[in-house]
Parts: C-alpha cells; sequence; structure tokens
C-alpha cells in the first residue's frame, strides 16, 4: 500500500513548522576559524619546539663535547703554566702574565693573586700520575690520568683530598686549578682526578657524559689510589680517615654519589652541587627560550624522558646514584659535610643546594651539615666563583672545615 501525501511529510515533532537553520554572525564564524588556526600553528610549534629542544638536550647533557673536555691539557702544559695558559672571569682567555696587569680581574681577583699561584705552582709543580676507576659491575674499567700535587710541607703525613672537576671541564680548568692551590696552601696533598673521556684520562666506550653512572666510581677509583698509593707513586699508603673529597657543579653531585655510595670517604665538601640533573636541565632550557620561557613547564618533561633514553641507548642511566637515591644507605657516622653556594647561580640554582641540606638533615646521626650561601658575582660569572671572588674567607672556611675532619689544629686557620 503506497503512502498518501499526508503520510509522506516529514515530521516536525508536534506541530507541521518548518525547522529555521541558525545562521551564526559573521564575527563569530572568523573567531571559530581563527581559534582553529591558532590551535594548530600552536600545536605545529609545540612539537618543533621540543624536536628542537631535544637536539639541543642531547647535544648539551648526552653527547661529549672532545673539545670542551681536552681544553688546556697540552703536551707541555705545567702547573705554572695553567696559571697563564687558561680562562679565568673577566680576563677570558690568556697566554701570558702580562695579560694581568691591565686588572682584567678586578674588581673580583687580583694580578697578585695571580702572581702568587704562579710562583708557588713553579717550586711545588707536582706531577701526572695514572690509575684506575673503581671495579663495578656493568661499569666499564677505565684507565684515569690526574694531577698528584703534595703539600709543601708535612710530607708524606699531609692528609689527601680527591678534588673533581665539573661538567665539560678537566683538571685545568681555573676552578678545580685554584682549589688545589688552596688546598696545598693550607697543608693538605691533591689529587685533581678527570673524568673517563675528560683531560688526559683513556676513552671509554661509551664515550657520552655518564652523569651518575660511571662517573661516581671514577672518583671513588682516585679515592683508592690516594688511600693505597698501588704503585709507591704518592709516598706510601694513607689512612681511610685522612682522605676527603671535594667537588664543583657536577663534580659536587658526583662527590655526594661517591659519598653515599662509599661510607668510608670521612668527609666531602661540596660546591653547587646538584640535586637532580633534570632541575638543572630545565634552568638551561628556560635560558635558551628567553622570551618564551613561560612554555618551559609544558615541554620539559617530554624533553628530558627523550634525553633519558637517548642515554639508555648507551646503557647509561643519567639518574643512577641520585643523591637521594644513596644518602639514605649511608652508616650512621655522622660524617661531616660541607655545601655551599651562591644566591645568584644562573647555573645550578641554589633550590638544588637546599633540597641536598633538607635531605642531609633528616638523617642527623648519619651526616653533620656545615653550609654557606654566598652572594655576588665575579666579572659577571655566578656559577662556582665564590673561591675566587671570596678567595681569603673561603680559604678559611677550607681550613676550619677540614682540619678537624683530620684531627689537626684549627689554630693556624
Amino acid at each position: 500500500m503506497s503512502a498518501t501525501k499526508e503520510e509522506a511529510k516529514p515530521l516536525t515533532g508536534g506541530n507541521n513548522k518548518e525547522s529555521k537553520v541558525v545562521d551564526f554572525p559573521l564575527c563569530v564564524k572568523v573567531c571559530g576559524a581563527v581559534c582553529c588556526v591558532l590551535t594548530v600553528i600552536f600545536i605545529v610549534l609545540y612539537i618543533v619546539a621540543i624536536n628542537v629542544l631535544t637536539d639541543m638536550a642531547i647535544g648539551k647533557f648526552v653527547t661529549l663535547n672532545d673539545t670542551k673536555v681536552e681544553e688546556w691539557t697540552g703536551p707541555d702544559v705545567t702547573q705554572e703554566s695553567l696559571v697563564y695558559n687558561n680562562w679565568w672571569p673577566g680576563c677570558g682567555t690568556v697566554s701570558s702574565m702580562d695579560d694581568f696587569d691591565g686588572k682584567c680581574g678586578e674588581p673580583c681577583f687580583s694580578a697578585d693573586l695571580m702572581e702568587d699561584v704562579r710562583a708557588f705552582n713553579k717550586e711545588h709543580p707536582g706531577k701526572r700520575v695514572k690509575y684506575f676507576s673503581r671495579d663495578q659491575e656493568g661499569v666499564e674499567n677505565v684507565g684515569l690520568e690526574g694531577w698528584w700535587l703534595p703539600a709543601p710541607s708535612g710530607g708524606e703525613s699531609a692528609p689527601r683530598i680527591i678534588l673533581q672537576h665539573g661538567f665539560t671541564e678537566n683538571s685545568n680548568t681555573f676552578r678545580p686549578f685554584l682549589a688545589a692551590y688552596m688546598l696545598r696552601k693550607i697543608g693538605f696533598s691533591v689529587l685533581l682526578n678527570n673524568f673517563r673521556d675528560h683531560g688526559y684520562s683513556d676513552k671509554s666506550s661509551n664515550h657520552v657524559y655518564e652523569w651518575g653512572d660511571a662517573y661516581p666510581y671514577d672518583l671513588l677509583g682516585a679515592w683508592d689510589y690516594a688511600r693505597m698509593d698501588p704503585d709507591g707513586s704518592l709516598g706510601g699508603e694513607m689512612a681511610t680517615e685522612k682522605v676527603g673529597i671535594m667537588g664543583f657543579s657536577k663534580g659536587a653531585f658526583t662527590t655526594v654519589n661517591a659519598f653515599g655510595l662509599e661510607g668510608d670517604v670521612p668527609a666531602v665538601w661540596v660546591d653547587s652541587p646538584p640535586f637532580e640533573p633534570k632541575v638543572v636541565f630545565a634552568t638551561g632550557a628556560a635560558k635558551e627560550l628567553g622570551g618564551l620561557a613561560f612554555v618551559a613547564p609544558l615541554i620539559v618533561d617530554p624533553v628530558w624522558d627523550r634525553v633519558e633514553d637517548h642515554a639508555a641507548s648507551f646503557n647509561v642511566d643519567i639518574n643512577k646514584n641520585l643523591p637521594a637515591e644513596v644518602l639514605p644507605a649511608g652508616p650512621d657516622k655522622k660524617r661531616p659535610i660541607f655545601v655551599t653556594s651562591n644566591i645568584n647561580d644562573g647555573t645550578v640554582p641554589i633550590g638544588e643546594m637546599d633540597s641536598l641540606v633538607a635531605l642531609l638533615e633528616t638523617y642527623p646521626e648519619k651526616y653533620s651539615v656545615d653550609t654557606w650561601k654566598n652572594d655576588g658575582t665575579c666579572n659577571g660569572d655566578n656559577h662556582c666563583v665564590d673561591h675566587l671572588s671570596n678567595f681569603e674567607e673561603y680559604s678559611k672556611k677550607l681550613c676550619e672545615f677540614w682540619k678537624p675532619v683530620f684531627e689537626m689544629s684549627k689554630d693556624s686557620c
């Protein structure tokens, strides 16, 4: 049976009124289109930003820069020549003692200080020594080489301190180089250690920045060597309680790693230590983004995940042996640790020091904590420069910290 005309009419609810199509104003249509276009642009820019920042982060945090890590390590380098063949804040690269005569270091440091360091190192030149990283399952054993710089007085009985350089640096860069002079003047012998792939040390199979993965075992290998003197180059064995560790920046991070892993290290001094590598990356990322720094929180996590994945492709765990992981496992010995940083530090933010100190103070039975926050810069530089800009007070605090550790009188401090 065919439908009637009445039956063929479309249903319109309870009445027969025609449906009306809503026609939005032109401005609404334009706004909607613009929003869609902006959303697409934002998504594209977001993806591009992540990719660009990932390449940049991998290039800085994982891919090793051979030029930087081997800088100032020529065959004719001596402790004396490193004073006037180096880079100093305010002066830049110098090639002669005459370069300091123009007062390029002032107001941070004087030409007289540079002359004092040169004269001292000429009289007490030290020598380079070879040793190995500590054996550890899953970590390649690598040959290391650093500077043995004995105390000018005290002979074989002088306590020993391992001094660890920071990120993209080596034993010859100005930070550890100057600190070694300071420690020797106080009366301690110094082993200036180079990480694998840095300075004079051998190249590893991975040949990437290893952070908390392999570096703690490089540092502990240096500590073992300074204690045991297996080849007789240092004047004989030294009691474990007379061998400490000091580090700058990433070297300070590694020092904390080693302090947690090795309960027999008697004490450590750390200057500007990162608490987590990711925070240091986030700080650098905000700098690189400049005026777009406000988007950093949106891209830090995905970019850092990619950095971790890239490091893992070399069997490197950047987050291995973090302070929060290893320090709680330390022995109940109330071991001394001195933590210092600068509130203006734009590389390792002061909050990293605060996080480390907060963790240490959670375990008063394990650690005895001293702290010192500095303010100011050295000719515009604000990272690990307080021992240069505040030389006398820094030296005094080093003396007052280390001498009691080694059961020595502080009267000369």
